[in-house]
């Protein structure tokens, strides 16, 4: 009785704790973002810990290198980046009449310019609101750097919260495990280190590979000569987090642009992304994340479309994680009715204790009363 109400209250909780940090995002934002922060960097301090470094001075360590890294990013490749979208934004207008050019070479080398006035009608209008999508992607990417630089105070506060919930991390975890009844603590417990190996899997791996898929992306592009190769490259790494729709919605913008160099560079550019989707499949998904998050493909497709109606591109980001994080918690409530999970074993143990001490007691006077039957 006192455990399905705590479960309960937990799950209404819960529940109000999201509706709070959703109507009250503007104020929450430096603190979910000083989460995922420490869920991130949580391995590295654990690792030098384990070197005997004393967790405070790990954090400040673990700080250090990663400013090291980003201000290196900064003086060499941020410029490089901004340069490219400026460019690229300005070139939007002169690049879509070589896509026309380049189009039109490949429906004349395929015989197709006798298309029907309809047909070659719909071709331009497509071509023409692919140039709007691409410009008007251009201007916002523009606004989200702008915005980002001017978001000063939640990047202060963000690494400072950090630090915090780094530091006092088994401080918080034992005020949140006191709160929680004792018999219900031990499967609370299994539960929340359920769900944080589901989330290592999905945020930690999928970060890692959608790097590296945005790494193998931009030196392709850089083979093959295309311009704004950086640009490309990190957009094919950040969309590949969202599954299934985002290497699509990063495939077109780099087909659209290597039309420029000519209609084999786009061929070839389409010979890359399929590469790069099969390394991901085959090579880097079953080595780099070690569990996978075990939802059907319809679910992923049915999570992301609701999250993008939800909260846009971050619920789209956010859609795997929480659908994972719900199929974990589901599969752990329903184990116990199925008869293999923990929670069955104590119930067993009590009744075995009353037996064990009156079994010495009523052979220990009769030994030889035992022997009156015989």
């Amino acid at each position: 009785m006192g455990e399905r109400r705590f479960w309960y209250a937990a799950g209404l909780v819960g529940l109000a704790l999201l509706i709070v940090v959703w109507r009250l995002r503007a104020v929450a934002t430096p603190f979910v973002l000083a989460l995922v922060v420490a869920y991130l960097l949580e391995p590295l301090v654990a690792l030098l810990e384990t070197r005997q470094v004393p967790r405070g001075p790990a954090i400040l360590i673990v700080y250090l290198a990663l400013g090291l890294l980003l201000s290196l990013l900064w003086v060499s490749v941020v410029p490089s980046v901004v340069a490219e979208v400026d460019n690229l934004a300005r070139r939007l207008p002169s690049q879509s009449q070589q896509w026309n050019a380049a189009i039109g070479e490949m429906l004349g080398r395929l015989r197709l310019h006798t298309l029907p006035e309809v047909v070659q009608n719909a071709l331009n209008a497509a071509v023409g609101r692919i140039e709007g999508m691409l410009t008007g992607f251009a201007s916002r990417l523009a606004a989200l750097l702008v915005s980002t630089l001017s978001q000063v105070l939640n990047l202060i506060l963000t690494p400072v919260l950090a630090y915090y919930i780094l530091k006092d991390r088994d401080r918080l975890a034992e005020g949140i495990v006191t709160v929680i009844p004792a018999s219900v603590r031990r499967r609370a417990v299994e539960l929340a280190l359920e769900i944080d190996r589901t989330l290592a899997a999905v945020i930690r791996g999928q970060l890692l590979v959608s790097m590296s898929i945005g790494a193998l992306v931009a030196a392709g592009l850089v083979l093959l000569k295309v311009r704004y190769a950086l640009v490309l490259g990190l957009l094919a790494g950040l969309l590949d987090i969202v599954p299934y729709f985002g290497p699509v919605a990063a495939g077109i913008p780099i087909v659209l642009l290597s039309l420029a160099n000519g209609p084999w560079t786009a061929v070839w550019a389409v010979v890359l992304l399929v590469a790069a989707n099969q390394i991901e499949g085959a090579l880097l998904q079953p080595r780099v994340m070690s569990r996978s998050s075990g939802l059907h493909p319809l679910v992923v497709i049915a999570a992301v479309l609701a999250g993008a109606e939800l909260a846009g591109i971050f619920g789209m980001l956010l859609a795997v994680p929480v659908a994972s994080v719900g199929r974990t918690t589901l599969l752990f409530f329903l184990r116990p009715a199925a008869g293999g999970g923990p929670a069955p074993s104590p119930p067993a143990g009590p009744p075995a204790r009353p037996a064990a001490p009156a079994a010495p007691a009523a052979p220990g006077r009769g030994r030889r009363g035992g022997q009156r039957p015989h």
